[in-house]
């Protein structure tokens, strides 16, 4: 196997030549390309992957057996036995587990029973991060649009629509708005100058995408000139992202000063 052709190098490249979605699909193609001189390597490099995936299987198992598997008094003769050597047992499986302890060039593994608290540490660490990671993703695919509807354009503000969920709080972007508003009347404040140019950044700006914010209805051509309304709602929409913006850095600077 050459460093230029690897299995995740390939199963990349038909998954992108191809478009095909399916694993077991682009799994056929890559073992059909696969030449006689790279199988072994290629095993070997799967294989790896796979004896993680089956040890980490058992390991889930045998935790769920020992925590499930508590001894309790029964009043049947050698019951009561009988349960203690299933604990055990449940929880020899359990320290005979195989955990994941290192990365980079110190990854390496170890038996639950010979880990240390700090291989114990890194093991609650790396599921954190895991865990972390597919939340994120969970909320993200939370946030897109149901199928046969369309995300806002690029440059158009995102707004309320019948039988969609909005994915902001109506509450905060109400109370943005009369900040925004308040400002607006302070000739000084540093915000009415950041309104200011951003108006005057739009003034030549032209439709890209069916407005309602000039029309209410959507019809307003492409090509045409932005109407002052529109310009001002976004200016007040920059103006709000700023005033959060350093609402958040002054709540960041609070809590780092605090004991």
């Amino acid at each position: 196997m050459t460093d230029a052709r690897t299995p995740r190098s390939l199963i990349l490249a038909i998954a992108a030549g191809t478009g095909e979605t399916d694993p077991a699909v682009i799994g056929e193609k890559a073992a059909a390309e696969t030449t006689a001189a790279e199988l072994r390597g290629f095993y070997t490099h799967v294989m790896r992957d796979y004896a993680r995936e089956v040890l980490t299987q058992h390991r889930t198992w045998a935790g769920a057996a020992s925590a499930s598997a508590t001894p309790t008094a029964s009043s049947e003769p050698g019951k009561g036995q009988s349960r203690a050597v299933k604990v055990r047992d449940a929880w020899r499986r359990l320290l005979d587990a195989r955990m994941h302890v290192g990365v980079g060039d110190e990854e390496h593994w170890r038996f639950l029973r010979d880990c240390t608290r700090d291989h114990l540490l890194f093991c609650v660490k790396e599921r954190q991060d895991q865990a972390a990671a597919m939340l994120g993703a969970a909320d993200r695919y939370q946030r897109l649009p149901p199928r046969g509807t369309h995300p806002p354009a690029v440059g158009v503000a995102a707004r309320r629509r019948k039988g969609q969920r909005a994915n902001w709080s109506t509450v905060a972007k109400m109370r943005a708005y009369l900040i925004d508003e308040s400002c607006m009347k302070q000739r000084r404040s540093p915000y009415r100058d950041l309104y200011d140019q951003r108006k005057a950044a739009t003034e030549a700006r032209r439709h890209q995408v069916p407005c309602t914010q000039c029309d209410g209805k959507g019809s307003v051509a492409i090509g045409t000139p932005w109407r002052d309304g529109h310009r001002h709602a976004d200016a007040l929409r920059i103006v709000a992202k700023a005033i959060l913006r350093d609402l958040w850095l002054a709540a960041r600077d609070v809590h780092k000063a605090a004991p």
